[in-house]
């Protein structure tokens, strides 16, 4: 009689824990990681800052900077530059958009620069990795030849990285697809009877 006691016991604890993982209530972190001076498209975090708040969803830019390059974003991942190593390892998901891109999109047609664009975007996501193991949604540059978009989107493919081709959204439109692809890989919308991209249509 004592071991069903203990068995049962054991279970309830189980059943308990997995329901405490599994629950739609959890508050989720996301890390926007994006340059505010160059990127024509910035303005969509204040989109998804304004929907994802009616969610348990803490939308965090304070690593976001201006002129914020991917070597920069590389040597403060390196240096632990304002606890960024922590904020990497605690998200639930990371949205890197690195618009020094758009500044002279003439040197990406530069072999070398391409090349060393490569190199950089898979250093990025090297040391990233070696931190989390969370979705990445990256958003592409602009204005580059599909070869040079199709290399990066297969160095992203090879970290597990959702590569976004950026097609001149326009910031709403942008935003638009981030919600989708967020309610995607983290699964809010399980037990909602709206998702969070349908929220962003419904509650205007």
């Amino acid at each position: 009689m004592k071991f069903k006691i203990i068995i049962l016991l054991i279970l309830s604890t189980i059943i308990t824990y997995l329901i405490y993982k599994t629950n739609p209530d959890k508050e989720y972190y996301i890390l926007s990681i994006y340059d505010k001076t160059t990127s024509s498209n910035y303005p969509y975090n204040n989109i998804l800052k304004e929907k994802l708040n009616k969610f348990k969803i803490i939308y965090d830019e304070t690593i976001s900077e201006n002129n914020l390059e991917i070597e920069n974003v590389i040597d403060n991942i390196i240096n632990n530059k304002n606890h960024i190593k922590q904020n990497i390892n605690k998200a639930d998901l990371l949205i890197i958009n690195l618009g020094f891109y758009e500044t002279n999109m003439s040197i990406l047609y530069n072999s070398n620069i391409s090349k060393e664009l490569l190199e950089d975007v898979t250093n990025l996501y090297r040391q990233i990795r070696r931190i989390s193991s969370s979705p990445i949604l990256f958003i592409g540059p602009m204005n580059i030849s599909t070869v040079l978009n199709n290399a990066l989107k297969n160095i992203a493919n090879s970290y597990n990285v959702d590569y976004i081709k950026n097609n001149y959204y326009t910031p709403q439109e942008l935003a638009d697809l981030l919600l989708t692809k967020i309610d995607k890989f983290l699964n809010i919308s399980a037990n909602e009877e709206k998702t969070v991209a349908n929220y962003y249509y419904y509650d205007i």
